[in-house]
């Protein structure tokens, strides 16, 4: 989806409520703005956290907030998160039927080119998923990471735990 302040977004909301909204940059759609974290209820149609985590990648650090939302499942997610320093951006979504495929370390198994976040930006990197669960990869200052993935057990959705290396990592 897209933001009011012209990002592109995406999201996961899980099935125990925690959700990760992925945004852009404003007006950048290819370079990553930050993510935004937390834990949700809802009722009926209605989607509220009052304990969203925004960790901002252009420099304005972690911001809390609060994230309200109309909900319609498999259909659309829109709202407005509302930051604790009065800033309120509002989202438009779609749902994505990807979110139906079965994960399985077999479909991820490969090398990709992306990109890593870390405290003083973003980096282009190379991650490679082993079909045995292990995650590896480099980015181009040469700092090093190391993990594991594992597919959950409902929407196409993966838990990874990433450790960074040392120098030259932050």
């Amino acid at each position: 989806g897209t933001t009011d302040r012209n990002q592109a977004v995406q999201g996961l909301v899980l099935s125990d409520g925690t959700y990760y909204v992925i945004y852009s940059a404003q007006g950048v759609p290819s370079l990553v703005g930050g993510v935004i974290q937390g834990s949700s209820s809802t009722n009926g149609s209605t989607f509220t956290s009052n304990n969203a985590r925004d960790f901002n990648l252009e420099g304005a650090g972690i911001l809390g907030a609060r994230v309200s939302a109309q909900v319609s499942p498999q259909q659309v997610f829109n709202g407005t998160v509302s930051y604790d320093n009065g800033l309120r951006v509002g989202f438009t979504t779609t749902y994505d039927s990807d979110y139906q495929i079965r994960p399985s370390r077999e479909i991820l198994a490969g090398s990709y080119d992306g990109d890593v976040a870390f405290s003083l930006g973003v980096e282009s990197a190379e991650l490679t998923f082993s079909d045995n669960g292990s995650v590896s990869g480099i980015g181009v200052s040469g700092c090093t990471l190391s993990g594991n993935y594992a597919p959950r057990q409902t929407g196409n959705v993966y838990d990874v735990t990433i450790r960074f290396g040392g120098f030259p990592c932050v």
